[in-house]
């Protein structure tokens, strides 16, 4: 099984406030996710988000962010 061999990439999902945006990299929460080529993200330090992403040997990369309503 590829999983089993480590070959399937990990996938997770992010849930808290953007704490740091930089132009490859954004920090959610504690949590470091770079932004694949031509990616961006435009919201504001503070903003509450949930972002999917996949790791690949120790790197994690975002697959998707989007703004949440606070309270969620």
């Amino acid at each position: 099984m590829d999983g089993a061999s480590g070959d399937t990439p990990a996938r997770g999902v992010l849930y808290a406030h953007l704490s740091e945006s930089h132009p490859d990299r954004i920090v959610v929460g504690s949590c470091t996710v770079f932004l694949r080529d031509g990616k961006r993200c435009t919201y504001a330090v503070g903003t509450p988000v949930e972002g999917a992403s996949t790791e690949v040997d120790g790197r994690r990369d975002v697959d998707s962010i989007t703004a949440v309503k606070p309270g969620r």
